[in-house]
C-alpha cells in the first residue's frame, strides 16, 4: 500500500511541473543509421560480366514472291427450275454430248444415208450420244432428265452434206406432242466415218517397197487395204493425185467409197496407206553377182592398165556407172523367190532422163522400182586370179545416206 502511495506522488509532481501553454513535444523518428561497408570475405570478388556474344544482324526478308491469279472459273450455266411442258416443247434443241470419234462410231449413220430408214432414228437411236436442253429467256438452261426423255420424239431427220462441204444432221424434238420451233443441227462428218470404215493391211505394206508402190498404186491398191468387201467398193481416184512421204514411208490418195448394190457414191476420202518397207531392207535384200559381159569388160580392161596397177584400180572406179549395168542385180524376198532387176531409161518433164532399176514379171514385183541409184566403189582387190570389187548403194532417188556394201566377185580376170 505504501509502494502505490509513492507511485501516485511522484506522477503528480511529473504533471505539475509542465505548464498549460507549454507545447506538447512532437515525436521524431530516429536518424538513419549510416551503412558500414561490408567486408567482404577473400575469394568473394565479385568476377566480370562476360561479354554477350554479339547478334547477327537479322537478314532483311525477300519480297513476296507475287503469285500469278488463278484465272477464274467461267461459271457453270445456271440451271432454270423445270420449265413448263409447252416451254420445253417449242424452245427444245440437241447437241452432242461426247466426243467426235464416240458418236462417229457409235451412231447408226447409214440407216440415214444408205438405207433410207429415217423412221428407225428415234430417240432411242440419240439418247446415249445427246443432250437436250431448254434455253431460257436470261441464258440459262435446262437439261432433260431421263424421265423428261422418256416423253420426246424425234421427227425429220436428214442428212445434207457432200465432198465438197461439211455435213450436218438435223432434225425436229417433240415433247408431250408439242413440236420444238428451233431446228436440231449436229455436225457430221461422213468422209471421216467412211474413213474409219478403211484400215491399211500392214501385212501386206510391210513387203512392199515405197517408191515402187506409188507408181504402180492402181495395180494392187486394193491388196494393202482392209474394208468390208461385201457392203462397200474402193475406187482409187488417181486424178487427183498420189503423193509419197519418205520419212513416214506412207502414201497419201484420194479413195471413193461406193455402197454394193446401189452405187451409191457415198463420200471420197484423203487416205493414207503406211507402213511400207524401207529401203534399208536392201541391205539384206540386194543382190549383185558378175556375168560373162562383166568379166569380159574386166578382162579387156585388165589388158590395158596390167603394167599400172593404179591405173587399173581409178579405171574400175570411175566408171561404176556404167560397168554396174552389166552385174546381175536380183532382189531376195525370201517366200516369194528372187526377182532379177533390169535398167531402164525413163524421161520424165522437167527432170530429164534418168536410170530406174525395177523388177519385172508379175504385178506384185512391181513395188521393187529403183529411181536413180547411186552406186560408188569402195575397194577393188584380188583373190588370186578372181578381182574382188566392194561397191556402196549410197543414195535412190532423193533418200541418200543409205551405205549398203556388197561384195561382186568378178572370176578369172587376170587367167
Amino acid at each position: 500500500m505504501k509502494q502505490l502511495f509513492t507511485m501516485g506522488l511522484a506522477l503528480a509532481v511529473l504533471f505539475s511541473s509542465c505548464g498549460k501553454n507549454d507545447p506538447i513535444p512532437t515525436p521524431h523518428p530516429p536518424k538513419p543509421t549510416p551503412e558500414q561497408p561490408q567486408t567482404k570475405k577473400p575469394g568473394e570478388e565479385k568476377k566480370p560480366e562476360d561479354p554477350k556474344t554479339p547478334q547477327k544482324p537479322e537478314e532483311p526478308k525477300k519480297p513476296d514472291t507475287p503469285q500469278p491469279k488463278k484465272p477464274k472459273q467461267p461459271e457453270a450455266p445456271k440451271q432454270t427450275p423445270r420449265p413448263q411442258d409447252v416451254d420445253m416443247g417449242l424452245r427444245s434443241i440437241a447437241k452432242w454430248s461426247v466426243s467426235e470419234a464416240k458418236y462417229l462410231k457409235d451412231f447408226n449413220f447409214e440407216a440415214l444415208y444408205v438405207d433410207n430408214k429415217a423412221e428407225e432414228l428415234n430417240i432411242q437411236a440419240f439418247k446415249d450420244l445427246i443432250s437436250i436442253e431448254v434455253v431460257g429467256f436470261d441464258g440459262s438452261t435446262y437439261t432433260f432428265t431421263e424421265e423428261d426423255l422418256k416423253h420426246v420424239t424425234i421427227q425429220d431427220v436428214k442428212f445434207t452434206g457432200s465432198d465438197f462441204t461439211s455435213g450436218r444432221i438435223t432434225f425436229r424434238t417433240v415433247y408431250k406432242g408439242v413440236r420444238s420451233q428451233i431446228e436440231t443441227s449436229l455436225p457430221f462428218d461422213h468422209k471421216a466415218f467412211y474413213r474409219n470404215k478403211i484400215s491399211t493391211n500392214l501385212a501386206k505394206t510391210g513387203k512392199r517397197y515405197l517408191r515402187g508402190s506409188a507408181e504402180y498404186l492402181s495395180v494392187f491398191y486394193n491388196s494393202l487395204l482392209n474394208y468390208d468387201t461385201d457392203r462397200y467398193r474402193i475406187i482409187l481416184k488417181s486424178s487427183l493425185g498420189v503423193s509419197v512421204n519418205e520419212s513416214s514411208n506412207s502414201i497419201t490418195c484420194h479413195l471413193s467409197v461406193e455402197h454394193i448394190g446401189t452405187d451409191k457414191p457415198l463420200a471420197t476420202i484423203l487416205y493414207e496407206i503406211e507402213g511400207f518397207k524401207t529401203l534399208s531392207a536392201l541391205k539384206s535384200e540386194l543382190q549383185i553377182a558378175s556375168t560373162h559381159e562383166l568379166m569380159t569388160n574386166m578382162k579387156d580392161r585388165f589388158k590395158r592398165y596390167s603394167r599400172n596397177p593404179q591405173l587399173f584400180s581409178k579405171s574400175v572406179e570411175s566408171t561404176v556407172k556404167q560397168w554396174i549395168k552389166l552385174a546381175d542385180l536380183s532382189i531376195d524376198r525370201g517366200d516369194s523367190g528372187v526377182q532379177t532387176l533390169s535398167w531402164e531409161e525413163v524421161s520424165a518433164q522437167g527432170r530429164g532422163i534418168f536410170d530406174v532399176l525395177k523388177a519385172g514379171g508379175e504385178y506384185y514385183n512391181l513395188d521393187a522400182s529403183f529411181e536413180s541409184p547411186q552406186f560408188i566403189v569402195k575397194n577393188v582387190r584380188w583373190d588370186d586370179t578372181d578381182l574382188l570389187i566392194t561397191v556402196e548403194l549410197q543414195a535412190i532417188g532423193e533418200v541418200a545416206g543409205l551405205g549398203i556394201e556388197k561384195t561382186i566377185r568378178v572370176p578369172k580376170v587376170k587367167a
